[in-house]
């Protein structure tokens, strides 16, 4: 639990992405995964945004649409709304491909 209180209120994306540059993006999902568990950031939507992008590093495309699905139905801005809509898009075509590919950072 003290992870998890070290990170509320903190930039979630930043944070987990900086665990999974020093430690792996399996190491960051386990950080994201504790923190949804602990149901603190309920609603914000970094926490399936940084969750789908660790999975989509760990070319597992479905269920990273999934997080995408998620986190764009919970984010109000239009700017992080597209850049979501297009990640999901892009999740759901590997996923269909069913090929793990990854899509490239724009």
């Amino acid at each position: 639990m003290a992870k998890i209180a070290r990170f509320v209120g903190m930039d979630v994306h930043a944070e987990t992405i900086a665990v999974a540059m020093a430690e792996g993006p399996t190491a960051g999902l386990a950080l994201v995964d504790e923190l949804a568990a602990a149901g603190a950031l309920d609603g914000y939507y970094l926490l399936p945004a940084t969750r789908a992008d660790l999975l989509r590093r760990l070319s597992r495309a479905a269920e990273a649409a999934l997080s995408y699905r998620r986190a764009l139905d919970l984010a109000v801005n239009d700017a992080e709304r597209r850049y979501l809509a297009n990640r999901l898009a892009e999740a759901q075509a590997a996923a269909v491909a069913g090929d793990g590919s990854v899509a490239p950072l724009n």
